[in-house]
């Protein structure tokens, strides 16, 4: 297995959706079920609960999303480290936003900013606004 595996996997879980993974990674939908069949085959268990329409993880694949994100931690960590010894900007950046600025103001910025910093990661989030009166 290899990081990027656990990583889609992460996207995967903390998007609940497929598709949403699937475009973080620059990759098909389908590819991502691939991936999370060939996690389950490698480990021999179930880790989508599939039976709902809802995502649902089972057992395993919480004590395996536990630990997917402990090791991304690490590596990324290790990676940042790596590269400030070459005096590289490397690392993640997670921006969480509402839909109409994560849809048409923020992806030039986002654009621009990978376009300076090639090294570092950025992952955002688009959540719907949510208020009551």
């Amino acid at each position: 297995m290899q990081i990027e595996n656990l990583k889609i996997f992460r996207d995967l879980v903390d998007n609940e959706s497929f598709s949403k993974a699937a475009k973080l990674n620059n990759i098909t939908q389908s590819a991502v079920s691939q991936q999370l069949r060939s996690m389950e085959k490698h480990f021999n268990v179930l880790i989508v609960d599939r039976s709902q329409k809802q995502f649902r993880l089972t057992r395993e694949g919480r004590s395996l999303y536990e630990a997917a994100r402990d090791i991304l931690n690490r590596y990324e960590q290790v990676s940042s480290e790596m590269q400030e010894m070459r005096k590289v900007v490397s690392g993640t950046v997670h921006v969480s936003t509402i839909v109409s600025i994560g849809l048409h103001e923020l992806p030039p910025y986002v654009k621009r900013f990978m376009q300076e910093f090639p090294h570092v990661n950025v992952a955002y989030r688009i959540s719907p606004i949510e208020f009551s009166l």
